[in-house]
């Protein structure tokens, strides 16, 4: 049986206990003393602290005899040690659950032995007809975890590490079941788990492309094509915001120039504002993330609260911009400062013209409005694309196993103009990834040459 250095201390100490217990039966305990904890953290392994039913373990585990003496598997292994150790003990007759913080390696180390409990955990009562079943790239994929793994190991003070931790055993969790169900499906598959908004947006539970980093998604999905409209939450605010000056006879030219402004310059807007940031080498990912955590409404305040569990929370943007004077630096930009301001105007124009039209919280008004306007965009835009090239939607975009002819992409154009003129698809290549570690060249290099040769075939269409 393999086991961590940790479980062998715990496995010695259970021998020292009960010297005359047979093997079998020790193995027998401690498998069901581990999976019973495997069982309750697979969900949760991508954080430090989080929810344990400590009495559910306790009866799962079970008890023994020994020498007529009545003994509990949970008792006798550790309580979750070394899995698990508690932060605060949990209620049973509030029904309030115990608090663990997790050890970590551990968790790698359980998740390693890629068995079916991580299945049986996310699929247990799942019918896979309630699922959208997507193909996985198993070699990127594969290729993604070596090479985290290897940036992990060689790169332990860089700020990207927790980031990589996470997005490491999310990854191994997909590869793990999309093995699993390759039977099934006779391909390697992730069943994203259908849970649709009420507002109209597809969600999924469970383990979902959608909720992965970009770069993880990357890897699962492979060489393909990325078709998303563009800052589509700034290009919906302003669709939005014209309809009601529209309807009211008022002139949109000149209203919101800096949000029209970022829809056209905003690689360029990213990259002046990324110089701004001294204290991290990933200025421009940052400030990318900050804009769209403000065009979801995210507070540019510096303040703090605590929240119903007393728990202290701070804005979206202390999280993403950690550092105070490489946040105040962007955050008092001139361009910055006015662009900040037009949404607020825009919010407070949409909220005030539908409140008294929706039946909801006024603080829900504007994701409903995006999510209702977001989904029918995508719905015509994937009516137009042959439904048996198209590997899986995400929000505002949506991932083709090839390219959009000529044709098509002229047709989304006009569909696209026909809704708001500040509606712009845009084409992106999905590589799959390569194991830099290996060399693989001889592939990558044919793939690109496949790609420059698809570029030019696709410039001499249009000139024809």
């Amino acid at each position: 049986m393999n086991v961590s250095v940790s479980e062998d201390t715990i496995l010695r100490r259970f021998v020292e206990k009960f010297p005359d217990m047979q093997d079998k039966k020790v193995i027998k305990y401690f498998e069901k003393y581990r999976n019973t904890c495997k069982k309750y953290i697979a969900k949760s392994s991508e954080q430090d602290i989080a929810h344990f039913p400590k009495s559910k373990a306790f009866n799962e585990c079970g008890e023994f005899n020994y020498k007529k003496q009545r003994y509990y598997v949970w008792k006798e292994f550790g309580e979750g040690c070394p899995y698990v150790y508690t932060v605060e003990t949990g209620n049973n007759i509030t029904q309030k659950l115990s608090r663990v913080r997790l050890d970590q390696k551990e968790i790698d180390f359980l998740i390693d032995l890629e068995d079916d409990i991580i299945v049986e955990q996310y699929y247990g009562n799942v019918e896979l007809n309630d699922c959208e079943p997507v193909v996985i790239d198993i070699k990127s994929l594969q290729n993604y975890i070596t090479q985290t793994q290897h940036d992990i190991e060689y790169k332990p003070n860089d700020n990207r590490s927790s980031t990589w931790k996470k997005n490491l055993r999310l990854a191994k969790k997909i590869k793990i079941i999309a093995k699993h169900f390759y039977s099934h499906y006779n391909d390697y598959v992730l069943p994203q788990i259908y849970s649709p908004s009420e507002y109209g947006r597809m969600y999924f539970k469970g383990l979902s492309l959608h909720s992965t980093s970009t770069a993880l998604r990357s890897a699962c999905i492979g060489d393909a094509t990325q078709y998303d409209l563009k800052a589509a939450a700034f290009a919906i605010r302003l669709l939005l915001a014209k309809s009601i000056y529209d309807e009211l006879n008022i002139d949109f030219t000149g209203a919101y120039t800096y949000t029209k402004e970022y829809l056209d310059r905003k690689h360029q807007i990213r990259q002046d504002l990324g110089k701004l940031i001294h204290k991290y080498n990933d200025g421009e990912k940052l400030i990318k993330e900050t804009i769209s955590a403000i065009g979801f409404g995210a507070s540019t305040s510096n303040g703090s609260w605590k929240n119903e569990n007393g728990m202290t929370r701070y804005p979206a943007i202390n999280q993403i911009i950690m550092n105070p004077e490489d946040r105040r630096r962007v955050l008092n930009d001139p361009w910055m400062k006015e662009f900040i301001k037009e949404q607020k105007q825009l919010t407070d124009i949409i909220t005030a013209y539908y409140k008294d039209k929706l039946d909801l919280p006024v603080n829900k008004i504007m994701c409903y409005l995006f999510m209702k306007t977001e989904t029918f965009i995508m719905d015509e835009v994937c009516k137009l694309i042959d439904k048996d090239n198209i590997i899986t939607r995400v929000h505002d975009g949506v991932y083709t196993k090839s390219p959009l002819l000529i044709k098509v992409k002229e047709d989304l154009r006009y569909l696209l103009g026909s809704i708001s003129s500040e509606l712009v698809l845009e084409e992106e290549q999905n590589t799959a990834w390569y194991n830099k570690l290996l060399a693989d060249n001889i592939e990558y290099e044919h793939k690109q040459h496949m790609r420059r040769e698809y570029k030019q075939l696709e410039v001499l269409q249009s000139e024809t």
